[in-house]
Formats: structure tokens, sequence, C-alpha cells
């Protein structure tokens, strides 16, 4: 009885995990790209009672009894599926279609990290940023650095960026293929610089650490077709990184953001079927409580 009492609140605890995942699911419906996660289980170890005999030339061998001992968590799964996308009309908001992730830098220490959350804003200095004031990362320079990778800036004359003659940019706007173009006042346009998309070997390996943001880069390592970039940046990581649209990787709709990726539908489902569960777990904590009680009695 105590094994079985101890099988059940092992589930119990191993279930409420599941409704934690669901609940933090429900509670980001709303979060821009938010993914959501699901949690698998694994069998706990069992105890063997009696280990299996082979067969032999004389006779059959005997089946061993192994009773399990419960059930453990064995990862919880994040769902990278693309996220409904809502158009904003605002030029700064970016959605992803398709495989991959924005590059952000943090100029503080240079930490790169990586995101689907697209509502970005343009800092005072003319640099496409996070509300958080991390730096889009792209080709910066394409006219004079094709394959330099650095901080998009939207604004601003700095290394002679702008090609002479080029009157002033009266707007902005971002392509599919993650160019960045400056609009003269009589309409002529200048490529200033091209936002990199970065696919990862294994998006599993990604760290989430809020604010829309993912960590653990490195272990992630960029995708097999995205190695080929040929840009020659400082970071490995940027190595990797392709122009929207290459080699299968998400093109740039401007003007939308991409919203979160749960069903509500599914995961109501999930919670009732995650609630039987603990009832089940529950019910035989009842049920065991009872028999030691039977076992008492027996005693009088």
């Amino acid at each position: 009885m105590i094994r079985s009492m101890n099988t059940a609140v092992q589930g119990m605890r191993t279930i409420q995990t599941s409704l934690d995942v669901v609940a933090n699911n429900l509670a980001n419906v709303n979060t821009l790209s938010f993914k959501g996660s699901r949690t698998d289980f694994a069998e706990s170890f069992s105890t063997i009672v009696r280990p299996p005999t082979p067969d032999s030339a004389g006779g059959s061998g005997a089946a061993g009894v192994c009773i399990g001992n419960g059930v453990s968590l064995s990862s919880t799964t994040v769902d990278f599926q693309q996220g409904t996308i809502t158009t904003t009309g605002v030029f700064t908001d970016l959605a992803l279609e398709g495989q991959g992730f924005f590059l952000v830098r943090n100029p503080e220490n240079n930490a790169v990290y990586a995101t689907r959350a697209g509502n970005f804003r343009l800092d005072s200095n003319g640099y496409l940023s996070t509300d958080q004031g991390l730096r889009v990362q792209g080709i910066n320079n394409p006219g004079s650095d094709p394959t330099g990778v650095g901080d998009i800036r939207f604004t601003g004359n700095a290394n002679g960026e702008f090609p002479e003659g080029f009157k002033a940019a009266a707007a902005y706007e971002v392509d599919a293929r993650g160019q960045v173009s400056a609009i003269a006042t009589d309409g002529s346009k200048f490529v200033r610089g091209v936002i990199l998309v970065q696919r990862f070997n294994s998006q599993q390996a990604l760290v989430n650490i809020g604010s829309n943001l993912y960590s653990n880069l490195d272990v992630a390592g960029p995708a097999v077709a995205a190695a080929g970039g040929g840009l020659n940046a400082a970071s490995p990581i940027l190595a990797g990184a392709l122009r929207p649209g290459e080699s299968g990787t998400a093109k740039i709709r401007s003007g939308a953001l991409e919203g979160s990726n749960v069903d509500m539908a599914r995961e109501f489902s999930q919670m009732i079927v995650t609630q039987r569960a603990f009832q089940a777990n529950s019910r035989m904590i009842s049920t065991s409580d009872e028999i030691l009680v039977e076992l008492v009695n027996l005693k009088r």
C-alpha cells in the first residue's frame, strides 16, 4: 500500500508540472510570437521482483516480474510552428513567414539573442531595436561591405553609406528579402542595409529567457543550409545567418506581427485530460488509505 501511495504522489507532482505548462500556454495566448510547449513523460524505474530466466534445451524459461514505480517528467517540447500574422501598418513591425529567427545584440555586452517577435522601433540614433534596446543584426553597409554583419541602422550617413548626391531620405521601407531601403524626396531608393535571418540545427536547444528572447544559440547551432552564408562576421553564430528567403529561410512581412501559436481549444482539452489524470492519482491515494484502514481494523 505504501508503494502505491508513493507512486500516486509522484504522479500527482508530475501531472502538476503538466498543468503548469498548460497554464503558461494559456497565459501567453496573446503574447507576440509566443511558442507553446507540451510535457513529455517517461516511466520511472521499475522494481524487479523476479528476473526472467532464459530458455534452455530442456525447458522454457520463466517470465520476469517487474513493478513500475510511477512516472517522471521526460522533457518539455516547444512547438515552433508559425503563429497567426496580423497586419499593423507600422513599417518597423516585422513578421517572419517561415523558419528562422531575428538576431538581436545587446550593445552593452555584445550578447546575441534570437527572437521571433518583430515589434521593433527606431531609437534616437536610428538603430532598429527591441523595446529592451537590443539592436537587430544584419548587413549594415551592403554597398561597401556586402558580407559585413552589424547593427541595422535606418537613418544617418555615417561612413558614407548613402551615395554621393543622394537627397535626404523622406521615408524607409523593408521588403520581403530583408532589404532596408531609404527613399529620397524625389522617389529614388538606396539599399541602406539587409536584415538577416538565422535558422538553427536544433531549435529545441534554444533556451527561452523571457521577453520573447532565446539564448543558448551556440548549442542550437546554425542549420546546415545556413552554414554556407559566407558572411565574415566576428561571431560564429552570425556566420550562418542568411538573407530572408535564401535556402528555405523565412521571408519578412513589413507592417505586420506574428502572434502566439497557442491553440486554445487544444489547451483546454489537454487541461481536462490532465485534470482527470490528477483526480485518478488522488483517488489511488484515497483507495490505498481505505485499504490500510481495513487492515488496521482486522487487528481489532
